[in-house]
């Protein structure tokens, strides 16, 4: 449950994701956290792609329990030097061998969102695993939707709480889409904005949104975007923080690393930095795992 926001254009390409993931069963939400990171950056040799995703927030894998799906995205496409066309194919792949099955048993739909340039062409994709019958829409494996946005930008919304935009901000979203911006960061601001008034709708769909966002900008040529963490309100969560948000560039996964030297930096301006060599252990895990290929 969540609200994600994708706009693809030759400008640029830009993505708004929550951090809400709730327990369900049934009907009935057990817990909910607003700490999810619902996104991966992709640099390829061709080009680049932001992905965000709607649906499944975890899944079970041999030997593992509750793996956040942007973990998951990030160890399978990391390793390896691969187009941003291929990477896609094997995040379509995987999907349907690790998520259709447990996604179809909850009946959940479940979509990834991208925005990509290739050779700085602004392509839009959605990785999904819906098509079936309207009484039940969900299938067993993913197909792909995709296309150029270079003569027509597209926009992409997914997730329970799109519902809970207004008439007005589906207008608004409609016009950005087709209008480049004088700055990027005005349509970070815009989309965090529509997130936020969605969030503190009476629509019930607003319960399924945290109050959080982040927004992830990318231009042209794939290199140099920015993200960017938007409160709602003042940060309710001052004491918790957000998990750094995945990057993989050219098969290699920097976020175990940036999670590391995140924590010893908070140690240290504690004053209680970790002892030297268990870090220096754990910077060398972490840039092995930067490099591991998933057992496929």
């Amino acid at each position: 449950m969540t609200l994600n926001m994708t706009i693809v254009a030759p400008w640029g390409v830009w993505q708004c994701y929550d951090h809400r993931l709730s327990k369900i069963k049934e009907t009935r939400v057990l817990w909910r956290e607003d700490l999810s990171v619902k996104h991966v950056t992709l640099q390829c040799p061709d080009g680049g792609a932001l992905i965000t995703y709607t649906g499944l927030g975890a899944v079970d894998l041999p030997g593992e329990r509750d793996v956040p799906i942007s973990d998951w995205l990030r160890r399978l496409v990391r390793g390896r030097t691969r187009t941003v066309d291929q990477t896609l194919i094997l995040l379509r792949e995987a999907a349907t061998r690790d998520l259709a099955r447990p996604a179809k048993r909850a009946r959940q739909e479940h979509a990834f969102l991208v925005g990509a340039f290739l050779q700085r062409r602004p392509w839009w994709a959605i990785i999904a695993n819906l098509g079936g019958s309207a009484g039940f829409p969900v299938v067993d494996r993913f197909e792909t939707a995709a296309g150029p946005a270079d003569t027509k930008p597209q926009k992409l919304v997914g997730g329970a709480g799109r519902d809970a935009i207004d008439r007005d901000d589906k207008a608004l979203l409609e016009h950005i889409t087709h209008h480049r911006p004088s700055k990027p960061d005005d349509y970070c601001q815009v989309l965090a904005d529509i997130h936020r008034r969605a969030c503190q709708s009476k629509h019930p769909a607003g319960r399924w949104i945290s109050e959080a966002c982040t927004t992830v900008y990318m231009p042209p040529r794939a290199l140099g975007g920015r993200s960017t963490v938007h409160w709602s309100k003042p940060n309710p969560m001052a004491s918790k923080t957000l998990p750094p948000k995945p990057t993989v560039r050219l098969g290699v996964d920097g976020t175990d690393i940036v999670t590391l030297l995140e924590e010893q930096l908070r140690l240290a301006e504690a004053g209680t930095p970790k002892d030297p060599a268990e870090f220096r252990r754990r910077a060398e895990e972490a840039a092995r795992r930067a490099v591991e290929a998933p057992d496929l």
